[in-house]
């Protein structure tokens, strides 16, 4: 069994994976490990599904964006490399917002599962104790 923790934040999916990207968007979703990624420098365009102010928008750490991921902060992204640097892919992103480009945060592709519960060998016992019906 998979556990995935999934960090939201509150806009509506601002932003949206371009079609112009060469990587398929749905491996970063499901974090699949990505081989050709040296150099590669992501697009995300306006989902034009929000009404957040672009300065609301960057002081957020993580922004979930449709069909590619996450972003990250510079700040999110010093502690993930400071914990789990070897679990995680980090691209460079631009990205434009209601008609403001920025290039400050990162797709973040984590490719390292962990089981977090594993049935097989875990292991059940009762106190005893028979909750009443």
């Amino acid at each position: 069994m998979n556990y995935f923790l999934e960090v939201k934040s509150k806009p509506n999916l601002p932003l949206k994976y371009s079609l112009e990207n060469q990587i398929n968007g749905s491996y970063l979703a499901v974090g699949n490990f990505i081989r050709e990624a040296e150099g590669i420098k992501l697009v995300y365009e306006d989902a034009e599904n929000s009404k957040v102010a672009y300065e609301s928008l960057i002081a957020l750490d993580v922004l979930t964006t449709v069909g590619g991921g996450i972003l990250i902060s510079e700040r999110f992204k010093k502690l993930i490399e400071a914990h789990c640097k070897t679990d995680v892919q980090l691209f460079e992103t631009a990205f434009t917002y209601q008609g403001q480009k920025n290039n400050s945060y990162f797709a973040l592709n984590v490719f390292n599962k962990i089981d977090c519960y594993n049935l097989d060998l875990s292991v059940y016992s009762s106190d005893g104790y028979t909750p009443l019906s």
